[in-house]
C-alpha cells in the first residue's frame, strides 16, 4: 500500500464532489473514485464513478479523458463508497472491467 492509499476521505458535501480513493496502478497510469452530490437526480442524491487511467505520461492524457469503468448511485456517499471502493481496490476488478468494455485486448 502506499502513502495515496492511506490518504483520508477527501469528500466536502459544501463543495458537492470530492476524490474519495486515488491509487497509482502497477504499470502506471491511475484508478480514482469521485462521488458527486445531486440532490436533485430522483435515483438517489449520490453518484459515485471509478475512471482509470492507463497513460503512464501526463502529456499523453492531455484532451482525452479516463474511461469510467463502474458507477453507483445512492442516497449517501458512503453507501456509494461501500459499493465502489472493493472495485477501486482490485486490480482484477478493474481488469475486469476494461475487458468488458473492449478497452483491453489480447494477442492470439
Amino acid at each position: 500500500m502506499n502513502a495515496r492509499d492511506r490518504l483520508p476521505l477527501l469528500y466536502a458535501p459544501s463543495d458537492k464532489v470530492g476524490r474519495i480513493y486515488w491509487r497509482e496502478l502497477p504499470g502506471g497510469g491511475f484508478v480514482a473514485l469521485d462521488v458527486v452530490d445531486q440532490p436533485t437526480h430522483a435515483g438517489g442524491r449520490f453518484l459515485g464513478t471509478i475512471t482509470v487511467e492507463r497513460r503512464c505520461a501526463s502529456e499523453r492524457r492531455v484532451g482525452c479523458s479516463p474511461p469510467v469503468i463502474a458507477e453507483a448511485r445512492a442516497r449517501t456517499a458512503g453507501a456509494v463508497v461501500h459499493q465502489l471502493l472493493p472495485i477501486a481496490r482490485s486490480n482484477p476488478a478493474i481488469g475486469h472491467a476494461l475487458l468488458q468494455r473492449g478497452m483491453v485486448t489480447h494477442d492470439p
